[in-house]
C-alpha cells in the first residue's frame, strides 16, 4: 500500500514539473502565484492521504 502511494506522488510530481516547465516556457509572470497555490493543495490532499 506505501508503495501504491509514493508511486502516485511520484507521478504527480513529474507531471506537476512538467506542467511547471510548459508554465515557465509560456509564461513566466503567471507561474509562480498558480503554481505555488497548486503545490500547497497538492501537499495538504497528500497529508490528509497519508494519516
Amino acid at each position: 500500500m506505501e508503495t501504491l502511494v509514493s508511486m502516485v506522488i511520484l507521478g504527480l510530481l513529474v507531471a506537476f514539473t512538467l506542467m511547471l516547465f510548459n508554465n515557465i516556457y509560456s509564461n513566466p509572470k503567471l507561474l509562480l502565484r498558480s503554481e505555488v497555490l497548486s503545490l500547497s493543495t497538492l501537499f495538504e490532499h497528500t497529508k490528509k492521504s497519508l494519516k
